[in-house]
């Protein structure tokens, strides 16, 4: 079974040791691989009717980690965002020297 859905998302994962760290889940994870850039999952554990759940939850490890990366960027974006309009805010004040310690904003979460 193929997972398209996955590479995808890694791919927009700019953070290299964040996307090691998913690929490495992906390796050490049971029946599912990565060749060529696919995502795939062994259909032996499904022969049997039981494995799915295993593989579901398998999956949705992966899934959760992906998200959880996206969303510590995401932040870090916005972070970095709210700082700079910030900054800009205190240049047009007439704070031209700008105390950028002053400016950070912390993002809950």
């Amino acid at each position: 079974l193929k997972f398209p859905s996955i590479p995808t998302q890694l791919g927009m994962i700019e953070c290299e040791s964040d996307r090691a760290d998913i690929l490495n889940t992906i390796d050490e994870t049971a029946d599912v691989s990565m060749v060529d850039g696919e995502v795939l999952i062994s259909g032996t554990p499904l022969e049997g009717g039981n494995g799915w759940m295993t593989c579901k939850e398998n999956l949705d490890r992966i899934l959760d980690l992906i998200a959880h990366v996206q969303m510590k960027e995401a932040t870090t974006v916005f972070e970095l965002a709210l700082w700079k309009e910030k900054m800009m805010e205190d240049s047009v004040i007439g704070d031209r020297n700008g105390n950028r310690e002053a400016c950070r904003i912390d993002v809950p979460g």
